[in-house]
């Protein structure tokens, strides 16, 4: 491990911090885990800082130690885009969104899981009030009761996939 490359350890840091924010947001798995990468070896974390990519996923659900690693991760990620997951009670704090909302000009992926009735005006503000020009991938999670999401192609031109989840009437 030691003796690995620094590009190969970036490539691995990055691919295990992608799968690591992959994982399904009901899994009680600390939502910042994937940094303790960073800790292998002085290698790795020297690596770790110089590698903006690695700290561009947010997977955020827990205020307010999640508030204090936000501005962190929004540094250390630099201008690499961003994948946001955002869950939980993480709605109520309108200091993360905030945070949030100004880094959506380079999100590539964002992920909101909350109950429709909140979901779906939060969305609709922050498409209203920020453009959203790389967004990729848009995953809305509790639309409850069933309610229409228009992706705007002006906000949105960058949009591959947009997914529902938990769709109920």
């Amino acid at each position: 491990v030691g003796h690995l490359p620094p590009e190969i350890v970036s490539n691995i840091i990055v691919l295990v911090a992608r799968s690591y924010h992959d994982r399904p947001m009901s899994d009680n798995a600390p939502p910042l885990g994937w940094i303790k990468l960073s800790h292998v070896s002085r290698t790795w974390r020297t690596v770790a800082l110089n590698t903006p990519s690695f700290w561009a996923f947010m997977r955020l659900r827990d205020p307010p130690r999640d508030i204090t690693a936000l501005d962190e991760l929004v540094r250390r990620s630099k201008q690499a885009p961003l994948s946001i997951m955002l869950g939980g009670c993480m709605f109520r704090t309108f200091t993360v969104t905030d945070s949030i909302a100004a880094q959506l000009v380079r999100t590539q992926e964002l992920q909101l899981y909350m109950p429709g009735t909140k979901l779906v005006p939060f969305y609709e503000g922050w498409k209203r009030n920020h453009p959203l020009p790389v967004l990729q991938k848009l995953v809305l999670n509790g639309l409850k009761p069933l309610t229409v999401v228009r992706p705007s192609s002006r906000y949105t031109a960058s949009l591959r996939h947009l997914e529902l989840r938990d769709v109920a009437k």
